[in-house]
Formats: structure tokens, C-alpha cells, sequence
């Protein structure tokens, strides 16, 4: 999914190091370099996007506003497994994929304390193309509930393909 959001380059932690190393071997190629990190913290203040992936539940979140670069991308794939409401609520900009998703989910505690986002991911990326928004300076959260976040990446991995091979039709908006 990185690779096809244009990522080159990944730093890999996991508490266990040779889940770090399968993933180094696994993942990188000439297009693709992986590098296992042992530093979390300094990988995590020198990272321009953080994706945070871990099992649910468990461990209290850890990951605050001070632990992250001043304009770094946030994406909590495991909820809020270890980023906590405060790095949320200091973001500059905190998008969802389903606004109603997000509500349900807060009000069964499992997002407590977040703030209201300012928008769907779509309608963020929508605003941006027609010229209508920008994102500020700053930490940005976008958080995913399910698979849209993959259904964006596989939708652009054929729309590329499609063009590459000069198919389709450019249908007027």
C-alpha cells in the first residue's frame, strides 16, 4: 500500500527482532528499501509518515504529540492502540474514511477523548484536487475503520496501470 502511495523507503520496528529482519527480507527490493530500526523513538521523530500497527487492546496508548516530527503524517491502522487522543487532538488535521463509523465507535469508547474530525479522508482529498483546501503545517491523523483505505490503493494501482497501457475513457465530471 506504501509503495503505491509513491513511499520509497520504510523503517520497520517489532519488539521482536527477527519479525523486523523477516520483514526487511520480505519487503525490500530495488524499488522498495527496508530498513529494521531498534531506536522506536528516534525512527518515530525522524518519520515523515508513522503507521502505527499492533494488536488491539493491550497496552495502553503511548504514541503522544511529542513523539512523532512536527508535520509528520499519523495513520493509526490499530485504532487507538497506541496513538492516544492527545496527538489527535493536537493535529492540525484529523480525517476519518466513515464519519458515521468514527461516531458509533466513539460512543462505544473505543476512540474516548478524540476529537470530531474535520472531514472525511474523501471529502478532504475531493476539496484538495478542486483547489479548495490545503493541508495546514502540521500533524495530520487520517485514520481508517476498514478496507477503504485499500480500496484507494488498489483504485489507483489500476487507474495507473490503465493509463500506462493508454486504456479507458475520461469520463467528464
Amino acid at each position: 500500500m506504501l509503495g503505491a502511495c509513491g513511499v520509497t523507503s520504510v523503517m520497520v520496528f517489532d519488539r521482536h527482532p527477527e519479525r523486523s529482519g523477516a520483514l526487511v527480507r520480505d519487503w525490500s527490493s530495488a524499488q522498495f528499501r527496508v530498513s529494521a530500526v531498534t531506536d522506536l523513538l528516534a525512527a518515530l521523530r525522524s518519520a515523515d509518515i508513522v503507521v502505527s500497527v499492533t494488536a488491539l487492546g493491550g497496552a495502553q496508548p503511548w504514541i503522544g504529540p511529542d513523539e512523532v516530527s512536527a508535520d509528520a503524517i499519523v495513520l493509526p491502522v490499530d485504532y487507538a492502540a497506541q496513538v492516544t487522543p492527545e496527538l489527535v487532538r493536537a493535529a492540525t488535521t484529523f480525517a476519518v474514511d466513515d464519519l458515521e463509523t468514527f461516531r458509533e465507535h466513539r460512543a462505544t469508547g473505543r476512540l474516548a477523548r478524540w476529537p470530531d474530525p474535520v472531514g472525511s479522508v474523501a471529502s478532504l482529498a475531493a476539496a484538495r484536487a478542486g483547489g479548495e483546501w490545503q493541508r495546514p503545517p502540521g500533524i495530520a491523523v487520517a485514520l481508517h475503520q476498514g478496507p477503504g483505505l485499500a480500496d484507494v490503493v488498489f483504485a489507483t494501482a489500476v487507474l495507473r496501470s490503465a493509463l500506462a497501457a493508454g486504456d479507458g475513457v475520461t469520463l467528464p465530471r
